[in-house]
């Protein structure tokens, strides 16, 4: 059965979505809000993006400040690693790290 385009499968998530979405958590109605958002890229069927047209202000509010945060925790992961990478060039560039699932040799 393709999934993509199953209308059916859309109006079961919908009628879901009006049950449940005032009871998720953040994360849960952010995860829930970037899948019906993937669905309603792909073309799917009008009840999915009657969905997403019917969340409330408050609800995307939840969603949007969510997805920033966890987008924010892995920007700062990955600026702690370039700061990292920075300061192995600038002073140490001559540095060489081999690493294998053995063993891990500093030369």
């Amino acid at each position: 059965m393709d999934t993509n385009n199953d209308t059916y499968k859309d109006r079961q998530l919908v009628e879901l979505l009006k049950l449940m979405s005032t009871k998720l958590n953040d994360k849960q109605l952010y995860l829930l809000v970037i899948h019906l958002l993937e669905r309603a890229k792909k073309g799917c069927s009008w009840s999915v993006k009657d969905a997403l047209s019917k969340i409330s202000e408050d609800m995307w509010k939840r969603a949007t400040i969510c997805g920033l945060k966890e987008n924010m925790q892995f920007s700062n992961v990955n600026k702690k690693i370039e700061l990292l990478a920075f300061g192995l060039i600038t002073f140490n560039p001559r540095i060489q790290l081999s690493c294998n699932d053995d063993n891990t040799n500093f030369n």
